[in-house]
């Protein structure tokens, strides 16, 4: 069986693909979109990594696209989807991907599912943060 680090290590080139699909989709952003989108990211990842609970998480992705400050970010369309949906689609690939590894208890899935969720969310920090190059380097592809 498994471990967790081997399942999670799995998907990660897919995981940075999904991430930098994001960001490529959303095309160029101006300077002060970045400060927002580094500091909601990060607090993301934070709040993933102490809910341990994909339900936890989308209850507080949900209270941050509808507050004012931080709502904008997670409601930018992308694609002709707000970015809080693409999240949300990713966060239940992962947990598609998890259940077809058979990892064993609730407990070991829901630990699986978060170390990806955490990846998956640095990885699209990164892809903003990087953006220009993202952008640069889906071109010449």
């Amino acid at each position: 069986m498994k471990s967790v680090q081997q399942a999670v290590d799995a998907l990660n080139e897919q995981l940075v693909a999904r991430a930098e699909k994001i960001v490529q989709a959303l095309g160029p952003r101006d300077e002060n979109q970045q400060d927002v989108s580094k500091s909601q990211l990060a607090r993301a990842i934070d709040v993933a990594r102490a809910a341990q609970s994909a339900a936890v998480f989308q209850n507080w992705l949900a209270y941050q696209a509808g507050r004012k400050e931080t709502g904008a970010f997670w409601t930018t369309q992308v694609g002709g989807r707000p970015l809080i949906r693409w999240v949300e689609g990713t966060l239940g690939w992962i947990e598609k991907e998890i259940d077809a590894q058979q990892l064993g208890d609730a407990a070991v899935r829901r630990q699986a599912v978060t170390e990806a969720l955490v990846r998956f969310l640095g990885f699209l920090r990164r892809a903003f943060v990087g953006a220009k190059f993202v952008l640069e380097r889906g071109k010449e592809r």
